[in-house]
């Protein structure tokens, strides 16, 4: 009897539950594993819990076995069990019960989430509980909490155009937020987007960022005369110089991470190139023979990116061959974007192109914006020296934009 239970524990340690269960992204369930967290006996460690472990009332689930003892026989202290209880190892028992618990309250994701912006907190960029967050010229930093429609300045440099005040970029990147711009504006990173930390004392002083991505546990930046940095903790920075193509000021306008590779997109001098890295320290440099090129995103298992002259949008598995999406109408397409599972294909046609699977596209009217953002339910689009909002699916935009600087990208967040 013995040797059965202790086979059928050991059995249930090899199919247990981690204390929280994630989907495949990497994105931690609602609901966690209950077992793992609340104690009602002794601490781990000692020979037998005075309580059994039970799991919050919310749950109400008791624990079928309780910790560290399994008995045998008759109930303790009676002296006459047949069998003598086995005093069974800390992490097969709450193995045991952790397992009970999680399958009775978790299952796994059976969808992969299609966001790469969204970390383990959980945020849910459909929600109405996000807010938006925009910066632009004149160190422009300003954030709505009620979807866009009121907006608190932040910073706000007074007046400037393209000089070091600017910042040209922010992200929202596996739990770090990211303000990046011109040697002015810095390279800022924050846990909760109240307060920041200025990292360009550590080498990029002088240069401008253009943009960050995320992947393989690490986030990358990247900026002009082909100024790298990468960090795996958001603290601690590694800077590179002319890191795509070693040979010149190569600007590394904007950045993506897709398919296991860092795609770097810029000009050295007027000649437009691309640049992949795996680790940071090795780069392929790809020379593009079609024009400048806008803002890339990586969606659906490819990188897109429109040319700047607006005559088509480009594909690529891998940044080093190039297609063109053939399959798309003829547009004059402005800067493609990516956010909550959504490919975003502005124009200078007064329309936008939206895909949910980078296969099919729907048409949103969306006069006269450069880049969009969603969330909550709720179009914002940029241009020159506007913000406009949509909350009825484009049939009608407004401005919102309570400054007259320019604003250079928005994104939905916590």
């Amino acid at each position: 009897m013995v040797k059965a239970l202790a086979m059928t524990l050991a059995a249930g340690l090899l199919w247990a539950c981690p204390s929280e269960v994630h989907s495949p992204s990497g994105t931690a369930d609602a609901v966690v594993d209950v077992g793992a967290q609340y104690t009602g006996g002794t601490p781990d460690g000692a020979a037998t819990d005075a309580t059994v472990d039970t799991p919050p009332d919310a749950v109400g689930i008791a624990d079928a076995v309780p910790d560290h003892v399994a008995d045998t026989g008759a109930p303790d202290g009676t002296g006459t069990d047949a069998v003598p209880d086995v005093a069974l190892p800390d992490a097969v028992a709450d193995a045991v019960e952790d397992t009970a618990v999680a399958d009775a309250v978790a299952t796994p994701d059976a969808v992969p989430d299609a966001s790469p912006d969204l970390p383990s907190t959980g945020f849910d960029p459909e929600g109405t509980n996000g807010r938006f967050h925009c910066v632009g010229y004149a160190g422009l930093y300003m954030r709505s909490s009620d979807l866009g429609a009121t907006w608190d300045v932040i910073e706000d440099q007074g007046s400037g155009g393209d000089d070091p005040t600017l910042y040209r970029n922010i992200h929202w990147l596996n739990g770090l937020y990211f303000k990046v711009g011109n040697a002015g504006r810095g390279f800022w990173v924050s846990s909760d987007a109240e307060t920041w930390t200025d990292y360009s004392s550590q080498g990029v002083e002088n240069q401008w960022v253009g943009g960050v991505a995320f992947g393989n546990g690490t986030w990358m930046a990247a900026g002009g005369c082909g100024i790298t940095f990468s960090s795996t903790n958001g603290t601690d920075w590694n800077f590179t110089y002319n890191a795509p193509g070693q040979d010149g000021c190569e600007h590394a306008r904007t950045i993506a991470y897709g398919n296991g590779v860092f795609l770097t997109l810029g000009n050295n001098g007027g000649d437009p190139y691309s640049a992949t890295t795996v680790d940071g320290v090795t780069f392929s440099n790809y020379q593009v023979t079609a024009g400048s090129w806008h803002t890339v995103e990586f969606a659906f298992g490819k990188f897109w990116v429109a040319l700047s002259d607006g005559t088509a949008v480009m594909t690529s598995p891998d940044g080093a061959t190039w297609t063109a999406e053939a399959s798309l109408p003829t547009y004059d397409y402005n800067q493609v974007s990516y956010n909550a599972g959504r490919l975003i294909l502005p124009t200078g046609d007064g329309v936008m192109l939206v895909s949910q699977d980078g296969t099919t596209f729907d048409e949103v009217t969306a006069p006269g914006i450069n880049r969009v953002v969603y969330g909550g339910g709720v179009w914002l689009g940029q241009n020159w020296n506007g913000l406009q909002r949509s909350d009825d699916n484009g049939a009608n935009w407004t401005n919102v934009n309570p400054t007259d600087h320019g604003i250079q990208r928005c994104i939905y967040a916590p």
